[in-house]
């Protein structure tokens, strides 16, 4: 989407601009705010949601381990 609207010269929509923009980054933080939050309020009317934190923790720490990946493939745009 990003580079359409590069191409278009239109701005560019937040998230969008893949020179500018830590994926890995933007899904920790999604994580953080959106999905774990979530998970807890459902884990209170199903507690064998539960199960799948360690899913959740396994995602969120491999996407930290990849924000340097993406900070350096960033530099070199």
């Amino acid at each position: 989407k990003g580079d359409n609207e590069r191409r278009l010269n239109l701005p560019i929509s937040y998230l969008m601009d893949r020179y500018t923009t830590n994926v890995a980054k933007s899904q920790v933080g999604f994580i953080d705010v959106i999905v774990q939050p979530t998970f807890d309020v459902i884990k209170n009317f199903l507690p064998e949601i539960g199960n799948y934190y360690t899913n959740l923790e396994a995602n969120k720490e491999s996407w930290k381990s990849r924000t340097d990946e993406y900070e350096e493939k960033m530099s070199k745009f």
